[in-house]
């Protein structure tokens, strides 16, 4: 239970976390697909991470450019856009005031605990 939990809440960072990841440096699908997986310690697929990337493309907070790499392999970079910018200046704002207050009752756990 906690497992899928856990799951479930990494799942849901995945799209702050790609424009996190692209706001320092464009990067392909398959990169972006490892990185998460580093990041999280979670196995994500290229099933999961590509349609999020095609989501995150057509509202807007990423773009995508072919390269063509040899003369039969094209990869797509992406990078992040100025709206892209501003929603994850925007998620900075929702994850500090949330993240300060929880990790604050976190730390003081054996304090503020209470069974009723």
């Amino acid at each position: 239970m906690e497992s899928e939990i856990l799951r479930t809440i990494v799942r849901g960072l995945a799209k702050p976390l790609i424009l996190w990841f692209l706001l320092k440096k464009t990067m392909h699908g398959y990169e972006i697909v490892n990185q998460l997986t580093e990041m999280t310690g979670h196995k994500f697929s290229p099933g999961t991470v590509y349609p999020i990337l095609y989501q995150l493309e057509e509202i807007g907070l990423i773009s995508g450019e072919w390269e063509q790499k040899t003369k039969r392999k094209r990869i797509k970079l992406y990078r992040i856009t100025d709206k892209g910018l501003n929603a994850l200046k925007h998620f900075k704002e929702v994850f500090n005031k949330c993240f300060d207050l929880f990790f604050k009752d976190i730390a003081d756990f054996p304090k503020t605990f209470t069974k009723k």
